[in-house]
């Protein structure tokens, strides 16, 4: 079979999709953003200047699956429980039922929407909360770790170094803001 060159339609449908893409699909602030398109207008070419309504995320498909991605209200609620529970466990299964999903269900709709899986985004939120105590208290790295949710320090320095590329203590001395 062969396939016929893309349309002139096709083209400018492609550029709005590259030039859409460009918005980050979590953010809400496209709103009154204009794409400038190429177009061709009862046979006279020019652009399209298109006014951005707003952005209304479609569901992502994971392997060949439709999922279902967790609204601005519902992702709040989960972001603000876990900053609430950052220095405690953190389950996957409470933030479900906060929800109202099936943990399975809520694990593909909070990586569809965040980016990232759930262990990978509370490691990160423990992280920038651990970098937060160490430029801007005097507690030890020791206390640091407990406040932030790591158990313990040791555990704390191989995430940290892992995660970061230095140690805990290398960074502190770094990025340390006088208190």
């Amino acid at each position: 079979m062969v396939r016929a060159p893309p349309s002139a339609y096709a083209r400018a449908v492609q550029s709005t999709l590259i030039l859409v893409d460009r918005f980050h699909a979590a953010d809400t602030t496209a709103a009154g953003t204009r794409l400038s398109l190429p177009a061709r207008v009862g046979g006279r070419l020019g652009r399209l200047v298109v006014s951005v309504e707003r952005f209304e995320a479609a569901p992502v498909l994971l392997r060949n699956r439709c999922v279902r991605l967790l609204d601005a209200d519902e992702f709040a609620r989960v972001r603000d429980a876990i900053g609430a529970a950052l220095s405690d466990s953190i389950r996957r299964q409470d933030l479900a039922a906060l929800i109202g999903m099936s943990v399975s269900s809520f694990s593909r709709a909070f990586r569809a929407s965040a980016g990232t899986t759930f262990v990978d985004y509370v490691l990160q939120a423990r992280l920038e909360t651990a970098k937060d105590l160490m430029r801007t208290t005097h507690s030890s790295l020791c206390e640091i770790a407990i406040a932030s949710g790591f158990g313990n320090q040791s555990n704390f320095s191989r995430r940290f170094a892992r995660a970061v590329g230095v140690t805990p203590f290398r960074w502190r001395a770094m990025y340390r803001h006088d208190v």
